[in-house]
């Protein structure tokens, strides 16, 4: 995965490097998309949604981090609340970005809405990113080795 510097000098933890990572990828992959489909400078307004999406990603991706390393501190019943203010709050800007592009005439709110998606996809992403990571067989809960005859649980040579 290539490493961008502004974002190690960034207090994040290691999941959220990898969502931001994750969410500046897809950037480009946006703005290509749309230079393909337009083929003219009419790719603009998506491309800005996109980057207001996307950047509204981001910043959605340091508010939970940051959100979750001070809730952990918490008694359980202030940190509820706390987390679901926090939620809320997120829940806001979305709408906030997402009325603004669907307002300005020269900002798309599909390119909007295709930026703020980039937030979901990097939060699926850490699942495959956790199977990928795995790899190997006695790490991944769903394989049980064979241990019932003896011998080495992984030898598949038995022919069953």
């Amino acid at each position: 995965m290539p490493k961008f510097d502004w974002i190690s000098r960034i207090n994040l933890s290691g999941m959220a490097k990898r969502m931001m990572l994750v969410v500046c990828a897809l950037l480009p992959v946006l703005i290509a998309g749309s230079v393909i489909y337009y083929r003219s400078l009419s790719f603009l307004p998506f491309a800005l949604g996109a980057v207001m999406g996307t950047a509204l990603g981001a910043a959605k991706i340091v508010m939970l981090d940051r959100m979750v390393s001070k809730a952990v501190g918490m008694e359980p019943a202030r940190a509820g609340n706390y987390v679901r203010i926090q939620q809320l709050l997120r829940l806001l800007l979305t709408g906030i970005v997402l009325v603004i592009a669907a307002l300005v005439p020269f900002i798309s709110l599909w390119g909007a809405a295709a930026g703020v998606l980039t937030y979901q996809i990097a939060v699926y992403s850490l699942k495959w990113f956790q199977k990928r990571d795995a790899g190997a067989v006695g790490d991944d809960p769903q394989i049980v080795p064979r241990v019932d005859e003896g011998g080495d649980p992984y030898d598949d040579s038995r022919g069953d």
